[in-house]
């Protein structure tokens, strides 16, 4: 009644992973437990959730060298009239896996827009899902959202398009484990292009998507072109 919130006690998973024997702050407030409490909004949501019921969740992360050194999930909630209690869980090892999945997604994400060859995946519908910054230029298109969700077999020129739509039924299918193609240009443009395909598959082992990469050979054939023309003369 006195907005007094004054700790009654813990159990030993708190001494073990706080590092602490708590029994020294039975019938201390909590900022005079925990003084590195004040000044942060810990205090008053405690005291709103014994007062209120006002159940409360947070994050407390500790870094050293921008690197996670500790951290915690904490749930706090009314267990009866002015009362409530804390749980602490231990999350330093899921959040250092997150922040390692995290920087090696930047790093792929990286490494694959670098990539002068043209990356995308293509889903069950045929249509684009994804695609590196070099297939956005092969496409003249200036972001991912103009190209995403569009058919892939229209950007593919008229007399190769059936070839193409077999080689990618065949990989949905499982009869074929991949594809090797070269096709003459996209709409609207005149180019040679090489295309491997493999299959996507998920935890099922079921194919979902396929991961292509495309060449630009143009130049390849042009000089194959010449080379034949030479050798003919």
């Amino acid at each position: 009644s006195d907005d007094r919130l004054v700790f009654v006690g813990a159990n030993r998973a708190a001494d073990r992973i706080l590092g602490i024997d708590h029994t020294q702050f039975i019938g201390k407030t909590i900022e005079e437990a925990f003084p590195s409490l004040k000044g942060t909004e810990v205090p008053q949501r405690y005291r709103e959730a014994a007062a209120m019921g006002r159940a409360w969740q947070t994050e407390s992360i500790e870094y050293q060298d921008n690197a996670i050194k500790g951290a915690f999930e904490v749930n706090a909630f009314q267990t009866s009239p002015n009362t409530m209690v804390a749980v602490f869980e231990d999350i330093t090892v899921r959040k250092k896996s997150e922040m390692a999945l995290k920087k090696s997604e930047k790093m792929l994400q990286t490494i694959i827009d670098t990539e002068p060859d043209c990356i995308k995946i293509i889903d069950k519908d045929s249509r684009l899902i994804m695609m590196n910054r070099a297939g956005l230029e092969m496409l003249q298109a200036d972001s991912l959202e103009q190209v995403t969700g569009q058919f892939v077999y229209p950007l593919v020129v008229s007399p190769h398009q059936q070839a193409f739509m077999d080689l990618t039924k065949g990989i949905f299918e499982g009869r074929l484990g991949r594809l090797i193609f070269e096709m003459t240009g996209l709409k609207g443009r005149r180019l040679w292009l090489e295309t491997h395909a493999v299959p996507l598959r998920n935890e099922n082992n079921e194919i979902f998507a396929l991961l292509a990469l495309t060449r630009d050979i143009t130049d390849r054939k042009r000089a194959e072109e010449a080379l034949r023309q030479s050798e003919e003369f």
